[in-house]
């Protein structure tokens, strides 16, 4: 009588389930097209992307904005200034 009852109580739910998946799928596909990959690799790793634009905001630059990140500091000010208009 137990299973009965809960497979009555889940069953509604394995739909909203699914769709929830694919909204988060379609998030992280989002994520990907992130036009702030500021580092200037093919590897995205929002940390150090992070960390490179706060350092930036900060008013940082040169070999202070990349320390410790193997960045290179012209191809990320570049990058960043080219693209400003996308921060809000």
């Amino acid at each position: 009588m137990a299973t009965t009852m809960v497979t009555k109580l889940l069953a509604p739910l394995v739909p909203l389930a699914a769709a929830t998946a694919a909204a988060l799928l379609s998030v992280s596909t989002a994520y990907a097209a992130c036009p702030f990959n500021v580092s200037g690799d093919a590897a995205i790793d929002s940390l150090r992307d992070g960390l490179l634009l706060v350092r930036y905001a900060q008013g940082q630059r040169g070999a202070t904005l990349v320390a410790g990140t193997a960045a290179n500091a012209s191809t990320v000010e570049s990058f960043i200034a080219a693209n400003t208009a996308g921060l809000d």
